[in-house]
């Protein structure tokens, strides 16, 4: 195949064709089960379609992507098998080694390259029945693997769950590496960090849009908390609310036409709602204490947030329409940063225990509180995955702050940054490709 007749003006192309109809593909995981047990899959390093040399790094790297995307989604157990899978081509496995390992679905396939140009065919099986569910080919440029190969993992999460896959999300956060607090975004899993903004200022409290699209922050740039909106691809940043006083914690609406946000024009603190297009504000709280920190339930019908309005922070939740706040939290002496959990049964929050934050989760109705971090510094402002089964979250446990990721259960606790500084404020994206 020529792929430099395939690959035109576009800096990524895939061409995508389905191997198996993905209507005849059943539902292996049930992730919305409180029970579900993970789901052993293999992956196996990518046969090298022809001679060269850096092959063997590309097969190794798709099988190394692969397999860490599914790992961190907290869906699947890898399996790393001690034989040799033999040679029976990337269209075909021998399952009854692969019976042995315990695994009910394996994935393989095959690489290609010439010049700057990547083919990959993947597949992935049932083991047990020993038949293909479904397979995929791509080409894109090299730059492009890692990008390749998440597409490819959202589709095998499509094909098991129903659901989709995570894999090509991103994570805002804030960052002081340059000696100024600055928004940075990166790949879900920890790569490819870039600079959001760098204006040398102060920049805080990340939102991310429903599409995925732009970015809200506060920012010192014009020497007031201000509140901003960018472009994830190009643009100015557009002042959006700039009333004295405070202008934080911004959340969209899941319709993206309001924002919440923390002003402090009338007084003390308070939560408002903004309409993005006309600006224009709806008092959401009154209380003669400190509003703030809002998060929207996935309906949109309600707002979680922190006040004082009780004596210390806790989170209290508004019904919009009827008007009616409930206390949520009783326990702690100082609950902060709520995010509403995509399923809307659950909101995380940070809790202060003996100085320092921890990360817990209550059920949307108060019940079932459950302690996620313990003895690891201070971990604060969680924020969901998109699918409801990882939280990100910033912790000091390993000296400066970084951002971290675990299951929504708390294991599989990991670092996801290594810049220098100090990284907080994490918030992921909504947007499912």
């Amino acid at each position: 195949m020529n792929i430099k007749n395939i690959i035109i003006k576009l800096t990524l192309i895939f061409l995508i064709f389905l191997i198996a109809s993905p209507n005849e593909a059943k539902v292996y995981i049930d992730i919305n089960s409180p029970s579900a047990m993970k789901f052993p899959i293999a992956v196996l390093k990518f046969e090298k379609m022809g001679k060269k040399e850096n092959l063997e790094e590309f097969s190794e790297k798709i099988a190394g992507i692969l397999s860490n995307d599914f790992t961190l989604s907290g869906i699947f157990n890898v399996i790393n098998p001690d034989f040799i899978e033999g040679i029976t081509g990337r269209e075909t496995a021998n399952f009854n080694n692969w019976k042995a390992t315990g695994a009910v679905a394996l994935i393989k396939g095959g690489v290609y390259s010439k010049r700057d140009n990547l083919l990959i065919e993947a597949r992935l099986f049932d083991v047990a029945l020993g038949k293909m569910i479904f397979g995929k080919r791509y080409i894109g440029k090299v730059e492009d693997l890692r990008e390749i190969v998440h597409k490819f993992a959202n589709e095998v999460v499509y094909q098991l769950t129903g659901e989709k896959g995570i894999f090509q999300t991103r994570v805002a956060f804030v960052s002081d590496i340059s000696g100024n607090k600055e928004i940075y975004t990166m790949d879900y899993d920890g790569n490819n960090p870039q600079k959001f903004t760098n204006n040398k200022f102060i920049n805080l409290f990340p939102a991310w849009s429903p599409e995925g699209e732009e970015i809200a922050f506060t920012s010192y740039l014009r020497g007031n908390p201000d509140l901003y909106i960018k472009k994830i691809k190009g643009g100015n940043n557009l002042l959006q609310s700039n009333y004295p006083g405070l202008n934080t914690t911004p959340a969209f609406s899941p319709s993206g036409k309001v924002i919440a946000i923390t002003l402090s024009v009338d007084g003390d603190p308070e939560i408002y709602l903004m309409n993005k297009k006309s600006r224009k504000l709806k008092r959401l709280t009154y209380s003669w204490g400190n509003d703030t920190s809002p998060t929207y339930s996935p309906d949109g019908k309600k707002i979680a947030f922190v006040s004082n309005r009780g004596g210390n922070p806790q989170i209290y939740i508004r019904d919009i329409k009827k008007k009616k706040i409930q206390r949520l939290t009783y326990e702690g002496n100082y609950n902060a940063s709520p995010a509403w959990s995509p399923r809307g049964d659950k909101i995380a929050f940070a809790g202060m225990t003996e100085g320092s934050f921890d990360i817990f989760l209550i059920g949307s109705d108060g019940k079932g509180m459950v302690r996620l971090t313990a003895n690891s510094g201070s971990n604060e402002s969680p924020s969901w995955s998109p699918d409801g089964q990882l939280l990100v979250f910033s912790s000091n446990r390993s000296g400066n702050f970084a951002i971290y990721l675990m299951e929504s259960n708390g294991e599989n606790q990991r670092k996801l940054t290594t810049m220098e500084g100090n990284q907080t404020d994490p918030s992921w994206s909504t947007r499912l490709e």
